[in-house]
């Protein structure tokens, strides 16, 4: 990938303002510095193999622009609308078991006022079509097991995670940032469509916004995914464990049943 200098800040050049300028304005600064730096990520495999430019020189927004802002909360409110919303039979207790399991009992944003996200570089590797896996395999493996050795070098760390996705973006911004879980929910940005959101953007600036954004996607996730609603109503924490993490769910069931029992769920 050639070096490019884009005409202004990334949030000037794409009209954006507001939480996603927050967001992009540190991943901006994360890349600049990347682009200046021996990389951080492995090089290519191979003697003869020379790497093309890590990252493309960006302007830094200024310390004003990239100040973190202060995280809306989620209310007793938020989660009787949300159950409201997924219909009849959907209790509020497992919504919140979702939020407490899939979030670790902490908040959706993480010390810095970012959102918590897990970078995923098997999601990496299948929307690039494998064209980064020889040069930067910590960025684009092949899917062996959930959490896997790369999966925890990447995430070791909420920092750590998120130069992991400036070091993605600078290769293809677009899926790096639908390879990342988001949030309280970890919703993967993959699933922007299926949340109701119309590109990646608007989906990373609701989920830098405040929780009720990632309890938003979560709801139209739910609704979207075939079965999802149906596991809900019906208590079925295999069917939600299965369906929301796939078949390599671990004890993903089992956390789900304490965390709805723990609030109220019969």
């Amino acid at each position: 990938m050639a070096n490019f200098r884009l005409p202004g800040p990334l949030c000037t050049v794409l009209r954006l303002s507001g939480p996603l300028c927050t967001v992009l304005g540190r991943l901006e600064a994360d890349a600049g510095t990347l682009s200046r730096s021996a990389s951080p990520i492995p090089g290519p495999v191979g003697p003869q193999a020379t790497p093309p430019p890590l990252a493309p020189t960006l302007q830094k927004e200024s310390p004003a622009a990239t100040a973190a802002t202060p995280v809306v909360k989620l209310t007793d409110t938020d989660f009787r609308m949300a159950a409201a919303t997924l219909g009849p039979g959907v209790s509020v207790a497992i919504i919140r078991a979702f939020a407490e399991v899939e979030s670790g009992g902490k908040s959706g944003f993480g010390p810095a006022g970012k959102p918590i996200i897990a970078y995923e570089g098997h999601t990496f590797r299948k929307l690039t079509n494998h064209a980064h896996d020889e040069q930067y395999p910590l960025l684009s493996y092949k899917y062996v097991t959930k959490a896997g050795p790369e999966w925890k070098l990447n995430n070791k760390d909420q920092e750590t995670a998120w130069k992991t996705l400036a070091q993605a973006m600078a290769l293809d911004r677009s899926a790096a940032l639908q390879s990342c879980s988001w949030g309280m929910f970890q919703v993967m940005g993959f699933n922007f469509r299926d949340c109701g959101y119309s590109s990646i953007d608007d989906f990373v600036a609701a989920m830098s916004a405040g929780e009720r954004g990632q309890l938003d996607a979560f709801v139209g996730y739910c609704r979207k995914k075939a079965g999802m609603v149906a596991a809900l109503k019906a208590n079925n924490f295999v069917a939600m464990a299965t369906l929301y993490n796939g078949k390599d769910f671990g004890d993903y069931d089992k956390k789900i049943a304490r965390a709805y029992k723990k609030y109220g769920g019969t």
